[in-house]
Parts: C-alpha cells; structure tokens; sequence
C-alpha cells in the first residue's frame, strides 16, 4: 500500500510498467475536466472510473481485494476514509476471478484519511475497505485507477 499525494505519486515510476502509464494518465490528464464514467488508458490493462460515491457511515466488516488489478483512488473531492486490512482471519467470500474481487474479514486495521489531491495505491492482494464516512461530507467525487500487475 502506498499514500500520497497526486503531485509526489511521479516518485513510485519503475515499479511496474503498467503502473507507470496510471501515473502518467494521473499527472498529465486534468482530473476536474473528466466527467463520471470508465475512461480506458490501456484497453483492459490500465482503465479507471471517475464517479460519484455516497459515503457508508456503518463500518463492515468485508475488505475487498484483487488478484490480478492494483486500485488506485484518487480523491477528486470531498474527504473520504479508507480502512486497509491486515493479518486476514477467513475468507467472507471467495474470490471471483471473473470480475477480480474477494472479500476477507482482517484481524488488523489501519485508518487511511484522503482529502482532495490524495491518494492511496492497494496493490494485489491487500485487503482495503473504501468509501468510508470520514466526519466532513456525505459524498466525494474520486478517480479510480485499474491496474494490471499479473
């Protein structure tokens, strides 16, 4: 997992190739001009979504993860609370390789706070739990990187 902010995300260049387009698209698009929607960077290997999320204000206790994809979430607007999981204790629901996404319940977790300009990088396999009501705002407007590793 990697935090930071939008303009120092160019310093994680060279970790993979792919991940280097995202970041590419990141620092040379205009974010604000994007409208709600998938925009694909690399056909199926780098694509995102800008969208619109209302905030869960009741904690779960499922975190996502993916096998194959990294998750980029940058924070468009708003302030948003995103919790990323340790030490997995049971599986809730099994992975879907289809769609890239299981679902596992953690022993360990650590609070990540995006504001505007934010942004944390979940790659594979590390369970993360986004969309979180962070005591400021009902809703945020975010990018959503997909990232192929494997």
């Amino acid at each position: 997992m990697i935090v930071t902010q939008l303009q120092d995300v160019g310093h994680y260049r060279g970790l993979h190739p792919y991940l280097d387009q995202a970041i590419d698209f990141l620092l040379t698009q205009d974010m604000s001009s994007l409208g709600s929607g998938q925009y694909l960077i690399n056909e199926d290997k780098v694509f995102c979504f800008v969208q619109e999320n209302q905030l869960n204000q009741e904690l779960d206790e499922r975190f996502e993860y993916h096998e194959r994809y990294a998750d980029i979430h940058l924070l468009l607007a708003g302030q948003e609370l995103v919790r990323y999981g340790q030490i997995v204790e049971e599986v809730v629901q099994d992975y879907d390789e289809t769609n890239d996404i299981g679902f596992v319940r953690c022993h360990l977790t650590t609070p990540i706070h995006l504001t505007e300009g934010s942004l944390a990088i979940f790659l594979p396999n590390e369970p993360h739990q986004p969309n979180l009501y962070d005591q400021a705002g009902e809703s945020v407007r975010k990018c959503v990187v997909k990232v192929l590793m494997y």
